[in-house]
């Protein structure tokens, strides 16, 4: 053993193991390079075995929650998106009605006429209590302050009249056409005043319709048209038109509407409409159109509001409304159209009192209602809007 030591520490030896060490790293390099033995693509790595490190704190709460299924790309950030929903609540037209003023500084009436003119409101004359009639002229452009005046002589006190606005040529005016004057009982005049206080009489050009009241009057396409009423011989069905207020022409001695007074008449649709009131026995709730006022077409016999007079109507909305009247019994209801046949309550009962043969007209983009009566003798002075 002692001479294989000695033979070990031998230069020659360390030579000999040295070399021989050479020669089989040279081997081995040769035997991979020819392919023989796996590559590097094919080594796995010495530990198969994934290891997935957690945070120090190993408790994991893990929340599952359900919801509809989603389909999310891999690898994508995940963005939660919050819509809020505003629900708006709109107030139907003519539903909410508010008091402007309750005693206008005028007298309380009825049966007198409202117009739009000048960027004002005008309550012309009308029926007071008893025997009494007012020449009485207001004129607003608020509803609560009013201005104050009397008509001349020329048109003296009157009531069931109708007015309108109107350019018969040299500008547009106010218009009173017939009516109950106090003295000399029904006309068939036609006044025009640019203040309201002067008035001026048309002598008229030729045949002229009859003396009325409770008839109506409406402009259509540069015509004023006059529909219906009452006259010393009882209502009447006759329609006139004249397009300079002197000249007049008779469209029809009898229109298929048949008698009619107290009724409401407006223009929409690019026709006259003339909507419900009375022949004396009866009511209606009819709703009646023309083109030229002598061709009428019924567009319903039966509206869905109840068969009255004494109503009042106009175009607002590109709707037709009627406001309150009389069937059995005064009322303030509000209805409208949007073609005559078809019509929607817009409230049963008004915050207004119930009425009949007051004032309604559109000004300033809303709906105005002025006195009227309650009851026999029962005249209101109030003012109420809507829009």
């Amino acid at each position: 053993m002692l001479k294989l030591l000695q033979f070990m520490k031998n230069p020659k030896f360390i030579l000999l193991v040295i070399l021989l060490g050479i020669l089989l790293l040279t081997l081995r390099i040769l035997l991979l390079g020819c392919g023989q033995g796996p590559t590097p693509d094919t080594l796995e790595p010495a530990s198969t075995t994934t290891v997935t490190l957690l945070p120090i704190s190993t408790s994991t709460t893990t929340t599952t929650t359900t919801a509809p299924p989603t389909t999310v790309p891999a690898s994508t950030t995940s963005t939660t998106t919050t819509t809020t929903t505003t629900t708006t609540t709109t107030t139907m037209h003519g539903t909410t009605w508010t008091q402007v003023t309750q005693d206008l500084p005028f007298t309380a009436r009825v049966w007198h006429s409202a117009v739009s003119y000048e960027s004002q409101m005008w309550v012309l004359c009308g029926f007071v209590t008893g025997s009494v009639i007012t020449n009485e002229v207001n004129s607003s452009s608020d509803g609560a302050t009013w201005d104050r005046l009397t008509t001349d002589n020329v048109a003296g006190k009157r009531y069931l009249h109708a007015s309108v606005a109107f350019n018969a040529g040299g500008g547009e005016k106010m218009w009173m056409i017939g009516g109950y004057k106090s003295l000399g009982g029904r006309k068939n005049e036609v006044l025009y005043s640019s203040d309201g206080s002067d008035w001026t009489l048309v002598s008229p050009s030729g045949t002229v319709f009859s003396s009325r009241d409770a008839h109506t009057a409406v402009v259509l396409n540069g015509t004023v048209y006059v529909i219906g009423g009452f006259t010393d011989s009882g209502a009447t069905k006759d329609v006139w038109s004249s397009t300079n207020m002197a000249a007049w022409t008779q469209n029809t001695a009898s229109a298929a509407f048949g008698n009619r007074y107290g009724h409401s008449s407006v223009p929409f649709d690019n026709k006259l409409w003339v909507i419900g009131g009375s022949d004396g026995p009866n009511k209606y709730n009819d709703v009646w159109y023309s083109s030229d006022g002598a061709s009428w077409t019924q567009a319903t016999a039966e509206a869905a509001f109840s068969k009255r007079n004494w109503h009042r109507s106009f175009v607002y909305d590109n709707k037709i409304w009627v406001i309150a009247g009389t069937d059995t019994e005064a009322r303030n209801d509000v209805w409208f159209s949007a073609d005559g046949a078809h019509w929607i309550r817009a409230t049963e009962h008004a915050a207004f009192p119930v009425r009949e043969g007051h004032g309604a007209i559109v000004y300033n983009n809303k709906m105005w209602v002025f006195g009227g009566q309650f009851g026999t003798g029962v005249q209101r002075n109030d003012v109420w809007w809507s829009n």
